[in-house]
């Protein structure tokens, strides 16, 4: 059982295909900031939050890996000793949403078997041009058993809970193991009444 008095560093890995918003959702997540131009990650950036959750004083250690396949191979290296995985696609990019099955696989071979997984779809500010659906996105978790959270790293929806979901499900994966992926689907199918509209295009 976690000690609201001991401090906890959660160690989050970044996979996902190039250019599905791995370095603006790491953006929003430390600066709460938007960039609409950002380069392609190369190899690997290292950023961290620190948050309080239910009396935890929490640092979270975010790992940003490159999704081109010329990278594919470094990603791995950095799953070592990772609490949690953000496995992202883009809601405008069927072929981001169809790889997570490869990504999710890579986890599933080559990280810690606790890690705790996040199906994360991002840009869903651009609902009139979508390509992966809500109900897609949350079947795939449920196929996986992990949770699911949508997000626009451009107008921030979806953060409003974000880390606390991150380190809420954490922290319960680490006391009632067996209860979590059930839960935490729950959890995340109650989120969000409409998307935004926009017609404006965004790289990340």
């Amino acid at each position: 059982m976690t000690n609201p008095d001991q401090e906890m560093d959660i160690k989050i890995v970044m996979v996902g295909e190039s250019s599905v918003g791995k370095t603006s959702i790491t953006d929003r997540i430390v600066n709460d900031h938007y960039e609409e131009n950002v380069c392609s990650t190369l190899g690997t950036t290292y950023s961290t939050k620190k948050t309080t959750i239910d009396g935890h004083d929490i640092t979270f250690q975010i790992w940003d890996t490159a999704g081109q396949e010329k990278y594919r191979g470094i990603a791995p290296m950095y799953f070592r000793g990772a609490h949690v995985a953000l496995c992202i696609f883009s809601v405008l990019d069927q072929k981001s949403f169809a790889a997570v099955d490869e990504w999710i696989k890579s986890l599933n071979d080559k990280a810690d078997p606790n890690i705790l997984i996040f199906l994360i779809a991002n840009k869903i500010d651009l609902a009139d041009e979508r390509e992966v659906t809500r109900n897609e996105g949350m079947e795939k978790a449920r196929k996986y058993h992990i949770p699911y959270h949508e997000v626009s790293a451009k107008t921030a929806e979806g953060f409003e809970t974000f880390l606390y979901l991150i380190g809420k499900t954490y922290m319960d994966q680490t006391e009632k193991p067996e209860e979590i992926s059930e839960k935490s689907i729950k959890i995340t199918a109650e989120d969000y009444s409409k998307d935004k509209h926009s017609k404006k295009n965004s790289c990340c």
